[in-house]
């Protein structure tokens, strides 16, 4: 995966390699963990000048209700705009880190957000992407499920930005989008995990999609406690353009392809081709 260039809160310029130390991760499988000390959220953004400083802004307020100190990583990952530059600054008990990597994968990116250190118990790690704001709650409502227990939150969503998609698909998506305590989703988006629970399964994969999917995957089989919720709160963005081949976009664009198809057979007389006849709910990606 490379290595990553760092620039540390001071300004300081290092190298993190893949071969850096790791301290030992405990078992996810711990009944009582310990009180969360510090948070790292990570953001990884490849040309997203428009998108960043809202995002990270947002971060940073939400930030300011946990009474913990905060770092925010935003991980540039090959852009090739002045993303870099649109990235607010921190303050306080806020810190705001930009790495610069060259990757051009999401799951690699999302990992250069990550340090060795952070892989403990009493460390949370928040994960969000840069087309999304969070609530003002959204880091204490993580903290809170993590405080009672949870090695992992899985959040829902809202989206934003409709005016870029047919005019039916927002009432579509709302109607069968699941938003409720226990649902089926998983968004990196809206992603909360315990740094030692983190390190036990070992992290991101370096995958061009869904490794979202697959790091709650490994989470639940190795025991964890993860918590699918819908008190953390973000809206991320309806856009057409597609930084990976799935996703929150990926899904959208399936969904208005097949919203298309049943309108154009229902108008033909013709009947629907299989699986669409009925429209699924948005299932984990």
């Amino acid at each position: 995966m490379g290595t990553v260039r760092r620039a540390d809160d001071n300004g300081t310029a290092g190298d993190v390699g893949r071969d850096a130390p790791v301290p030992a991760a405990s078992s996810a499988d711990e009944t009582v963990p310990p009180r969360i000390a510090r948070i790292v959220v990570v953001v990884p953004a490849h040309d997203e000048r428009d998108r960043i400083a809202a995002c990270v802004d947002s971060v940073i307020a939400s930030a300011q209700f946990t009474g913990l100190p905060v770092t925010v990583r935003v991980i540039l990952d090959a852009c090739t705009d002045d993303t870099a530059a649109k990235v607010p600054a921190g303050g306080g008990e806020v810190g705001v880190v930009k790495r610069i990597v060259d990757h051009r994968n999401v799951g690699a990116a999302r990992a250069a957000g990550v340090d060795p250190l952070d892989l403990r118990a009493d460390v949370w790690l928040a994960h969000t992407d840069a087309d999304t704001v969070v609530a003002p709650d959204w880091l204490a409502a993580q903290l809170a499920h993590a405080d009672a227990g949870a090695d992992a939150v899985v959040g829902s969503i809202g989206v934003a930005e409709w005016e870029q998609r047919p005019g039916g698909l927002r009432a579509l998506f709302e109607r069968l989008y699941d938003d409720a305590p226990g649902h089926h989703h998983i968004h990196g988006a809206n992603l909360g995990v315990r740094g030692s629970a983190y390190g036990w399964v070992g992290g991101f994969r370096a995958l061009a999609e869904s490794e979202d999917v697959d790091l709650v995957e490994r989470l639940v089989a190795s025991g964890a406690r993860v918590e699918r919720v819908a008190d953390c709160r973000v809206v991320t963005s309806a856009r057409v353009s597609r930084r990976t081949g799935g996703g929150m976009s990926g899904y959208l664009d399936e969904l208005a392809a097949r919203e298309v198809a049943a309108g154009d057979s229902a108008r033909s007389g013709a009947s629907a081709p299989a699986g669409e006849t009925a429209l699924e709910p948005h299932r984990p990606t």
